[in-house]
């Protein structure tokens, strides 16, 4: 008998696309799963759809919550699972039939401790597939292919969110290792960072595809999140952190991650300008004035380039000017209200 996959799907309002979703799970050619179904206190026919989908096929288990946002759901998740292998999967997305029986077959090989296939990403029914080189990472090898390999799954995503991979349920128990409940922004990451810190061998394959639906997310673009730069610098020292603990921090490294640093900088003084952000103009100016003197921020702006951000908002970052800044963000909402009334 070949070893048991759980298969965690947190579940919040998806009836859209639920039964797609667990139907892509069901039909999958390896048969020893273990799907675990968890309702976060969904008001729509989720819960509903989840019971009904149970009633052929003994491999189900629905647990109903209440709503505690999808980290909860996947600690929960974890919690009632018994297999020795884990997957996670959004209930929005869907997989190829032959998803799990390749993530197995890449975990099988050597001593791999997590497998990762290949995101697809659907918009409007349009399939685009970017795909990193295939290989394996070993930290200790620690060899300039393990670091190039590293850094490019870093670069192209694929390290980042739960699903597309396959992870080993006995690291997780043995670490303590879960989902951050106290932001909503990066626990994915923060999750595979601590995971990551853990192991020594990583592989990643083309064939086991994930599909990624953007058409029906959530998206949380419109939201204002005050502490999206402190979540943000949180997640950055998380992995810088590791790649310092890997022995693979050199100077492209370093220029990432603090590209990363400046990118949510940058992010976040222009997000002060959402129009759900309450904030008076003076308000504004503080947080500028905030951001832009913390101590990393101070680093990613020395490390900045204009090939990325024009010259203009790279120099008075690296300044601090903070009432520039604001006063050019303001302007530019303005012109964007005026050209979208226009049209």
């Amino acid at each position: 008998m070949s070893e048991v996959i759980s298969v965690i799907v947190p579940i919040f309002n998806s009836e859209k696309t639920l039964e797609r979703c667990i139907n892509s799970i069901k039909n999958s050619k390896y048969n020893d799963l273990e799907i675990i179904l968890v309702d976060d206190g969904s008001t729509d026919r989720s819960g509903q759809i989840c019971d009904e989908l149970t009633a052929n096929d003994n491999r189900i288990k629905v647990f109903h919550l209440k709503n505690g946002g999808v980290s909860k759901a996947r600690n929960f998740g974890l919690e009632q699972a018994s297999g020795s292998l884990v997957s996670f999967i959004d209930s929005d997305d869907y997989i190829k039939s032959d998803y799990f029986w390749q993530l197995k077959k890449t975990l099988s090989v050597g001593k791999c401790q997590l497998a990762m296939g290949t995101i697809a990403n659907v918009n409007k029914g349009k399939k685009t597939i970017v795909y990193a080189k295939e290989g394996q990472v070993n930290f200790e090898r620690g060899s300039d292919e393990d670091r190039r390999l590293f850094l490019e799954w870093n670069k192209t995503f694929l390290l980042y969110g739960p699903v597309n991979k396959l992870y080993r349920m006995e690291i997780i128990r043995e670490n303590n290792i879960c989902f951050p409940e106290d932001t909503s922004y990066g626990e994915d990451l923060l999750f595979n960072l601590l995971y990551l810190r853990c192991i020594n061998d990583i592989s990643y394959q083309h064939k086991p595809i994930y599909y990624y639906d953007h058409d029906n997310e959530n998206s949380l673009s419109h939201k204002y999140r005050y502490n999206l730069f402190e979540n943000g610098l949180r997640i950055n020292m998380a992995l810088k952190n590791l790649f310092i603990e890997k022995g693979f921090f050199f100077s492209k490294e370093e220029a990432f991650v603090y590209r990363r640093i400046f990118d949510d900088a940058y992010n976040s003084i222009f997000d002060l300008w959402n129009p759900l952000c309450t904030l008076g103009f003076g308000q504004k100016i503080n947080r500028v004035r905030s951001i832009l003197s913390q101590e990393e921020v101070i680093h990613a702006c020395k490390v900045a380039t204009t090939t990325d951000y024009s010259q203009m908002y790279v120099f008075m970052m690296q300044k601090k000017m903070s009432v520039l800044l604001a006063l050019l963000r303001a302007a530019m909402k303005i012109k964007r209200d005026v050209d979208n009334s226009v049209n």
